[in-house]
């Protein structure tokens, strides 16, 4: 299920805020409407509220919204309604879903701008080979000039995409959907994914942030730990915490720590493991957890920069040099007048 996580902060912030202030919850997610709600959830608060006027517990009410929030916010929704901290837990969650929103923005912001430059490259490719082309031959026939091959293919491309082009943008978008749709089906996109170094890190990081965080959160909110454990495996997104959730549950009801088991099923780094050691012994695990959440958040970030910094370059350098040659075989025939054989091919 996609969410918005900007939008969740900002419904557990505002219910959060009306219930310091004295209000009822049914008052608090009465006043909380927005129009920047979606519109499910728009339609679906008015049944909650009806729930709950007539008597229905808001851990029950608030199951309404199990297609529209995350397990995760309802799960602990419904475990500060039983603990009597819901004020506390709005407050952990509000910070989690816009520590995440960040984090979503700060990694999309990084991968625009190679993304706006090969745009604006393919686009000025594509009026190139559509409109400039062509205009072309007109010279070269008025000044009786001999093209190269490369040159002829390149014109002829060009007037057999613009008389075809509405037919070809269609075959290539059904190509692609369907192409998409079907490697989707049968997993083979994240199977090929996870082939990529940078991705895996990325993933990596991203997850185990992710299982840190709301680790963090449950198990100040009070949540039993092997339950906070599976929840936020869930949380994290990732295939490998998933798989393990269930050694380190058997760990722990043996009696071993938390930082063990966590080191020897998720391999995670040296750092990490004595923050967390640590923190558990002097009983400040929670704080360990934040900190090491923050670490991943960091190196994730950072990571992105580095990329970018080696992208950049690379991609201008191979956007000139197209252009360069593209410049090349339109000009080439021209200066062929002038005798300049050595710039023919």
């Amino acid at each position: 299920m996609r969410y918005d996580p900007g939008n969740i902060s900002e419904i557990a912030k505002n219910w959060n805020i009306y219930l310091k202030g004295g209000y009822t919850l049914i008052d608090a997610i009465k006043y909380s409407q927005s129009a920047h709600n979606s519109n499910k959830f728009n339609r679906v608060t008015p049944l909650l509220l009806n729930d709950l006027e007539k008597g229905v517990s808001p851990e029950i009410a608030i199951k309404r919204y199990k297609n529209i929030l995350p397990d995760f916010f309802i799960n602990l929704f419904i475990t500060g309604i039983l603990s009597g901290n819901l004020e506390i837990i709005l407050e952990d969650l509000s910070e989690f879903y816009r520590w995440e929103q960040t984090e979503k923005d700060q990694i999309k912001s990084k991968l625009y701008y190679p993304v706006i430059i090969i745009t604006i490259f393919c686009l000025l490719l594509v009026f190139i080979v559509l409109f400039l082309l062509p205009e072309f031959t007109v010279l070269y026939d008025a000044l009786e000039l001999n093209i190269n091959n490369l040159t002829y293919f390149l014109i002829e491309a060009g007037f057999y995409l613009r008389v075809n082009l509405f037919p070809i943008i269609l075959m290539l978008l059904f190509l692609i959907i369907s192409l998409y749709l079907l490697l989707s089906k049968i997993k083979v996109l994240e199977y090929f994914k996870l082939k990529i170094p940078i991705y895996t890190k990325i993933i990596n990081w991203l997850s185990f942030n992710r299982f840190f965080m709301s680790l963090a959160i449950q198990i100040a909110s009070g949540i039993e730990i092997s339950q906070a454990i599976k929840k936020a495996a869930e949380v994290s997104g990732s295939p490998l915490i998933k798989k393990r959730i269930k050694n380190i549950c058997e760990d722990i009801s043996k009696g071993e720590n938390l930082t063990e088991s966590l080191r020897r099923w998720l391999k995670f780094e040296d750092r990490i493991y004595n923050l967390l050691l640590a923190g558990e012994r002097s009983g400040g695990i929670v704080e360990s957890l934040e900190f090491s959440a923050e670490i991943y958040r960091y190196s994730l970030v950072q990571y992105i920069n580095r990329i970018n910094q080696l992208v950049e370059p690379v991609i201008l350098v191979v956007l000139t040099v197209m252009i360069g040659i593209l410049a090349y075989l339109l000009l080439s025939p021209i200066w062929s007048i002038f005798g300049n054989g050595f710039l023919q091919i």
